[in-house]
């Protein structure tokens, strides 16, 4: 599912804010962080400590994330 998810943002645009950077997992680790997060219980902390991006960036992100799971998943 997870690499399903990925296909259909990228080929949708879910994320445009974020799908324009040069380095090719850089969107797919924000994924995996979002499903992390609601799955897990992780924090952003523990995100950036695992993915090297910073906690703002997955923060901002995640607002995106959860929106699309509410408006366009749900």
């Amino acid at each position: 599912m997870f690499i399903q998810f990925i296909s259909d943002a990228k080929h949708n645009n879910w994320f445009p804010r974020w799908s324009h950077w040069n380095a090719t997992s850089f969107i797919e680790l924000l994924i995996l962080g979002g499903f992390r997060y609601l799955g897990r219980g992780w924090t952003f902390v523990d995100l950036e400590e695992s993915t090297m991006i910073s906690a703002e960036v997955h923060r901002n992100y995640f607002h995106s994330f959860i929106e699309l799971g509410a408006t366009v998943l749900y």
